[in-house]
């Protein structure tokens, strides 16, 4: 049964997530058509520092091949980095519960699978993993891969549309 409390939270969080979805998606508008976004004048400048560093042209467009191999390395590279927080947890900071490190399988496992997006878990996280390693590895996977899904679906529509003769570039998405 719904009550008149159940009611108000509906429509409290209504009253938020409409005006913050509509702002969201005229950011992510601006992303994903290379037009500008609303935040550009705080993030540009880490954007920069980041292609710079990186030696990422941001403005050069790729073809599938060059958008797939891009995002397979990305990927790769962060799944290397959960991999290595996960079999050193017992080492590092913000465990209190002083949880040991996770065995290799079972490391390799969470980090492939937050990875790609699938979030098997094989581990029950409260007594699992420490602080660091759902911060660092699992919340960072799920953004990091969601936001990979992301890329992935804007480079194919624009390789459908064929206004260009490439995907865009991953880097910049």
């Amino acid at each position: 049964m719904i009550t008149l409390e159940g009611l108000f939270v509906i429509f409290i969080t209504w009253i938020f997530v409409i005006p913050i979805s509509w702002l969201l998606s005229r950011y992510l508008e601006g992303v994903f058509s290379s037009g500008n976004r609303i935040l550009d004048r705080f993030l540009e400048p880490a954007e920069n520092f980041l292609y710079k560093i990186t030696g990422v042209d941001q403005n050069k467009g790729m073809g599938w091949k060059e958008y797939f191999k891009a995002l397979l390395l990305v990927n790769f590279l962060e799944m290397i980095f959960a991999f290595i927080l996960l079999i050193f947890q017992g080492n590092l900071p913000l465990d209190p519960m002083h949880f040991p490190d996770v065995s290799i399988p079972l490391a390799f496992n969470i980090a492939v699978s937050f990875g790609t997006n699938t979030n098997l878990q094989h581990y029950a996280g409260e007594t699992t993993l420490s602080y660091l390693s759902q911060m660092a590895v699992i919340q960072f996977l799920q953004f990091a891969s969601a936001a990979t899904g992301l890329s992935a679906g804007i480079a194919m529509i624009r390789g459908f549309s064929g206004k260009t003769g490439n995907l865009g570039n991953f880097y910049r998405d």
